[in-house]
């Protein structure tokens, strides 16, 4: 019953996920997985060589293309984490009908759904760490060798280093079953899990062996195995208390509360409570591992910073299992008779299915057709052979992947933004007589920009800035808002919007806000818009400073015909409050465009 109950979960997981799986290229991480899969490249730091061997290997299926092949590894990897978190369920006691509820809340949860369904390292993780609790709760129970374990974390730690924050409960649950387990481990069999171990991350000698022109050293070799550079910018431990606790909130209100309801965390915390009381080693085991875990997290100030939780939402989805347990042997005793299961399964099941419909919305309006379409639009342009085109992160690599992929304008030299070296580079196109473009206006470079499509084509002269709107609109904190230019249009779908916008700092800023500019349809929809923080930042603007700055929104490709509204406003990041304006509300109102059929 329980392998059948576990196959189950495993296919109704992978039809779910594959019903709603990104139908095409994504953008960002997504979309260099795509590329580099295929392609047996190098992904960026931290190489991900487990993903990587694996995902070339079943990038060679013959279904769709590569890139939503690659996204489909993504919905197989995390239906097996689904199925085999049941096993660990199981192992640790929990029914059937409750083993089963909260491998499927784990399955329809908000962020580990949204990772099953685009190709990305989150769900292979999963995976991993489902398996080392089980390889650990058998190695006590029914005598599984411990090298089992110590092979998984090696593979963990050659995938994605959130294998870390398991070690610490690993470890103490392995010595805490030292006289206790089915197979008490001596000194060869601690010897043979850390070989197992080390094997595991020996795949890191694939990124040497695929060396791309910038591993050009052992030392950088070694940086990008560590991460150290991303956690150089993101991890945050100025002032801990203060930013943690602050930090800690915004994760709660809206990452951690929302995965299972309200109802999740309080029978989570029962769970860790009563396995404190009945199996101490599985209650650290679980409960250090989610400690570990939020505490990473509170401390990591990266943009999606939500995927570094799901290692944590992993293990709720048993501590929700045990609490639930708990709470109906307490009512068995009292009541002196056994609960029913089938009622049990039932009352699961809606929560179940009350989790999947309130995330339902959310996935499908995340995986579309949109960046694919948008890729292919930037290099559908008329530009000229040769062409230097530089972008932003998120979109460097879908148009890398039509070029590798497919073939498409392998002419273009794309290039990702690096504003350090941006006017070098720039410079360089223009004196060879190369044209030049830009994604985003960049306002710091001082050249001219004009849009042409979906891109800014830059030229050599300087860059002049003319406002032909004034206007005095203040925002709290002392920005104001002194003129603006926008032109009425009419745009095509797909096109940028140019919006010039003078602003004032009536005193110096206590936040470093991001600027938004909003293009609203006659439907009410939002159907392009830019947010960026200015450069330099509000929190550097001196008491009288003026700055000119450009955006350019771009129309999506379905935007309907229509007369649209543009707002600007600012906000807060992470937490995206807005700043409200002096006078009330919280953006302005530019004016209307015009945009017709395209």
């Amino acid at each position: 019953m329980d392998v059948l109950l576990a196959v189950l979960l495993a296919v109704a997981s992978v039809a779910l996920y594959t019903a709603t799986l990104l139908p095409g290229l994504g953008s960002g991480d997504t979309a260099e997985f795509q590329r580099v899969l295929p392609a047996l490249d190098v992904a960026h730091p931290t190489g991900y060589p487990l993903y990587t061997l694996l995902g070339w290997l079943w990038s060679w299926l013959p279904l769709g293309t590569p890139a939503w092949r690659i996204s489909l590894f993504s919905a197989v990897a995390a239906a097996f984490a689904v199925s085999v978190l049941y096993a660990v369920a199981r192992a640790i006691g929990q029914p059937r009908a409750i083993a089963a509820g909260a491998a499927a809340l784990l399955a329809v949860s908000r962020t580990f759904w949204s990772q099953a369904t685009i190709a990305e390292v989150y769900a292979l993780a999963a995976l991993l760490q489902a398996l080392l609790l089980l390889a650990l709760l058998r190695w006590r129970a029914v005598g599984w060798p411990l090298w089992y374990a110590g092979l998984i974390v090696g593979l963990g730690l050659a995938h994605h280093r959130t294998m870390i924050l398991m070690l610490p409960g690993a470890t103490l649950f392995v010595a805490l079953s030292w006289r206790t387990a089915r197979r008490s481990p001596g000194a060869a069999d601690v010897l043979r899990a850390l070989a197992a171990l080390l094997a595991g991350c020996l795949l890191y000698l694939y990124l040497p062996l695929r060396a791309p022109a910038w591993l050009d050293s052992w030392g950088t070799f070694w940086r990008v195995v560590a991460g150290s550079d991303a956690l150089a910018v993101w991890l945050n431990v100025n002032e801990p208390w203060r930013v943690a606790w602050e930090h800690l909130r915004e994760l709660m209100d809206r990452l951690i509360w929302p995965q299972f309801m309200p109802l999740g965390m309080p029978l989570a915390l029962v769970g860790a409570v009563w396995l404190a009381w009945r199996d101490r080693a599985l209650a650290v085991l679980l409960t250090l591992g989610y400690v570990l875990t939020l505490v990473f997290c509170v401390l990591f100030f990266v943009q999606d910073v939500e995927v570094f939780l799901l290692s944590g939402h992993v293990l709720m989805a048993l501590l929700i299992g045990a609490g639930i347990t708990s709470l109906l042997e307490i009512i068995a005793k009292v009541l002196r008779r056994s609960y029913a299961q089938p009622g049990l399964g039932i009352a699961l099941m809606m929560w179940v299915a009350f989790v999947f419909q309130a995330n339902l919305p959310a996935i499908r309006a995340a995986n579309t057709t949109l960046p694919e379409r948008s890729a292919r639009a930037t290099l559908a342009q008329p530009l000229p052979h040769n062409a230097l085109l530089v972008v932003d992160w998120e979109a460097v690599e879908p148009l890398r992947y039509l070029q590798a992929i497919e073939g498409v304008r392998p002419d273009i030299e794309v290039r990702p933004l690096n504003a350090d070296v941006l006017r070098q580079d720039v410079d360089a196109a223009l004196a060879q007589g190369r044209a030049a473009y830009l994604l985003h206006a960049q306002p710091g470079l001082g050249l001219s920009q004009t849009p042409e499509g979906r891109l800014w084509r830059v030229s050599a002269a300087p860059l002049a800035l003319p406002i032909r709107t004034p206007t005095a609109q203040r925002w709290q904190d002392g920005l104001t808002l002194t003129g603006f230019t926008l032109a009425p249009g009419p745009y095509r779908a797909g096109v940028i919007v140019p919006v010039t916008l003078q602003w004032q700092a009536q005193n110096t800023a206590q936040r470093d806000y991001t600027l938004f500019v909003h293009l609203i349809g006659p439907d009410g929809v939002l159907w392009g818009q830019q947010d960026r923080v200015p450069a330099p930042p509000t929190t550097q603007w001196p008491p009288g400073t003026t700055l000119t700055d450009l955006y350019g929104p771009t129309l999506q490709l379905d935007a309907p015909p229509g007369r649209y509204l543009v707002l600007v406003g600012w906000y807060a990041y992470p937490s995206l409050e807005r700043l409200p304006l002096a006078a009330g509300g919280d953006a302005f109102e530019l004016g209307m465009i015009e945009v017709v059929a395209p």
